[in-house]
């Protein structure tokens, strides 16, 4: 989801632009505020739980990646706020144009004021995700491949009589998705009890490749294979990639497709003349989320 960069671990320069919209009567510096931090947009959230202040700053250019404050103290209509992380703190008192103030890191203080603002659909969409387990500086991209936390069972069109467990979890403090894959024979069929697949999918999200890096590992024959993947229309789509299977050379395109809270479908395109030609949808699995 390493830790990204943010643009906040930079010295800054500030530059905030304003909406043009004036604060509403206020006595306090509760809300969404909104503005510019060099060349990143970023967002501020004030609020108060309880007898509690908390604050959290979001780098919106940057996937909408997140910073808690460390420390957030109110006094009237004033704020201090603090990030250890950034080494920075930033001083507001609320007014007719926003919070205006003094943003502080590393030695240099500047002026900035930050609008008030709505509701942020990727900020909405980060907060989910990262309740959901995913690294607050992950690339938002990684919640693409997010679905396959849980368990699931899968049944292949083309082999009827076996059954494909997939168990998937976040790892590396939700910065990536790990699953592993094992088919076996249904009870009461000639595969009665024979694993024909087995393997460790290991995907982390490239910010700076746009594209999904995949990695599986073949319990049964202990070879690897790298994949990429990037989301296309309403699927996730492989590269190319080509393995021998049987003895015979394959080259394959896999998708996940059809994703809901409890389904979706993995499906395999090959081609057994180096692409020349595809036989669409050679492979198809059909899978169900299992709720315990």
């Amino acid at each position: 989801m390493h830790h990204r960069p943010i643009v906040f671990h930079l010295v800054l320069v500030l530059a905030l632009t304003l909406s043009g919209a004036q604060i509403q009567a206020s006595t306090t510096p509760k809300g969404l505020w909104r503005g510019t931090v060099g060349p990143s947009e970023v967002a501020v959230d004030v609020a108060r739980d309880k007898d509690a202040w908390r604050a959290t700053m979001f780098d919106l250019t940057n996937d909408s990646a997140l910073v808690e404050a460390d420390q957030v103290h109110v006094d009237g209509a004033t704020v201090t706020l603090s990030f250890s992380t950034l080494q920075a703190r930033f001083v507001a008192t609320l007014g007719e144009q926003g919070l205006r103030g003094t943003w502080s890191q590393r030695g240099q203080a500047i002026d900035a004021t930050l609008a008030p603002s709505k509701a942020i659909p990727s900020i909405e969409e980060r907060r989910y995700w990262t309740s959901q387990g995913m690294h607050p500086h992950a690339p938002l991209a990684t919640s693409q491949f997010a679905f396959l936390v849980g368990e699931w069972h899968g049944k292949n069109k083309q082999a009827p009589n076996t059954t494909l467990v997939w168990k998937g979890r976040w790892i590396l403090d939700g910065m990536a998705v790990q699953n592993t894959s094992k088919t076996t024979g249904d009870p009461d069929t000639p595969l009665a009890g024979l694993t024909t697949q087995w393997g460790v999918d290991t995907r982390i999200y490239s910010a700076s490749r746009r594209a999904w890096q995949h990695t599986y590992t073949d319990v049964l024959s202990g070879d690897i294979t790298t994949l990429s993947w990037t989301f296309k229309k309403d699927a996730l789509v492989s590269g190319v990639t080509s393995w021998n299977e049987g003895g015979k050379p394959t080259t394959n395109i896999i998708k996940f497709r059809d994703i809901t809270e409890d389904r979706f479908t993995w499906s395999l395109d090959r081609s057994f003349d180096g692409g020349e030609t595809w036989v669409e949808d050679f492979i198809v699995i059909d899978n169900r989320r299992q709720r315990s």
